[in-house]
Parts: C-alpha cells; sequence; structure tokens
C-alpha cells in the first residue's frame, strides 16, 4: 500500500486493479458474477505549474466567499437598525 502511495507522490505511474462485473444474470449462478480482475495504468502526477495556476481559482473562490459573509453582515446591521424600536426621550 505504501508503495503505491509513494509512487503517486513522486509522479510515477501508478497501477490499480479495478474489477469488472458481469451484468448479465444466469439461472445457474443467480445473479451478476464477477470478471477475472485486470490491471489499468494511471498517470498521476504532481505538477507545480499547475498547482500554481488553480491558486487563481482558490483566491477568487476566497474572495466571493468574504463579498457574501460582507453583505450578510451589511445586510443584517440595515435590518437591525430598521427594525429596532424606537427611543422615547
Amino acid at each position: 500500500m505504501m508503495n503505491h502511495l509513494e509512487n503517486m507522490i513522486v509522479g510515477l505511474n501508478a497501477t490499480a486493479e479495478i474489477p469488472e462485473i458481469d451484468t448479465e444474470a444466469t439461472s445457474e449462478t443467480g445473479g451478476a458474477t464477477e470478471a477475472p480482475k485486470t490491471e489499468t495504468k494511471m498517470d498521476i502526477q504532481f505538477q507545480p505549474k499547475n498547482f500554481v495556476k488553480g491558486t487563481r481559482y482558490m483566491g477568487a473562490g476566497m474572495l466571493g466567499i468574504f463579498v457574501v459573509i460582507g453583505l450578510i453582515i451589511i445586510v443584517t446591521a440595515v435590518l437591525n437598525r430598521v427594525t429596532a424600536p424606537k427611543k422615547n426621550s
């Protein structure tokens, strides 16, 4: 298990076994049977350039969150002032 994780981290080709299931129901087995497992090559690589490109989208998402939170605070403050009971002095 650890060797598989190390391969993914350093960017080497990793292999995974994906079972294929036969969905044809047969009267002998009474349902679906599992076919022999096959290996599939996956090319998983860490590319710092793509990580840096992704920070732009992350920053835009965080900015959007802060804008929405700010709007909620402003609307709440305005509603509190508008609906507050008036003081008679």
